[in-house]
């Protein structure tokens, strides 16, 4: 696609520092693809049962998480650099995300235990607290109506007396 605009294929390259790219087997242990992955570690890890789904519960996340640190020192033992600890610890993340989990990164699971992200309440109960508040607040409108009215039907019949 560079091409066509008459740009440099190694343009990212040139302006980014490509030890930064995921795509690099200087970053841990060699992994680049899925297929590097499972040939330095196998077809399964302590990612696969500990990360699959249920991370929202806070055991599983905790038990998803030392995963995590068990696959990390198991690619820096293969890697045998442990300044590349912390993204031998990203690649066990992502993988667990990504490939593992069932919901995938973008799941409330991943989101929540993996990223460390906080979630708000789903929309559907903010809703329902709205729905709430406009119930009670027409009922009490409609209360105090009632109640003027009846001070008003009091004050024609024997106030004017």
């Amino acid at each position: 696609k560079l091409d066509a605009l008459s740009l440099s294929p190694n343009l990212t390259s040139v302006c980014f520092d490509p030890k930064q790219f995921v795509i690099t087997n200087e970053t841990c242990a060699g992994i680049q693809t899925t297929r590097d992955w499972v040939s330095r570690l196998g077809p399964t890890t302590a990612l696969d049962s500990a990360c699959s789904s249920g991370l929202t519960d806070l055991t599983r996340c905790d038990a998803c998480v030392a995963a995590g640190f068990r696959v990390q020192k198991q690619l820096i033992d293969l890697d045998g650099n442990s300044s590349h600890g912390l993204n031998c610890y990203h690649f066990a993340v992502l993988y667990a995300a990504g490939i593992v989990n069932k919901k995938g990164p973008e799941g409330d699971d991943s989101l929540s235990c993996l990223f460390s992200l906080s979630l708000r309440s789903p929309l559907s109960s903010k809703k329902k607290r709205h729905t709430v508040a406009l119930v009670l607040g027409l009922t009490g409108s409609l209360f105090g109506a009632l109640v003027i009215a009846g001070f008003v039907c009091l004050y024609f019949r024997f106030g004017k007396a």
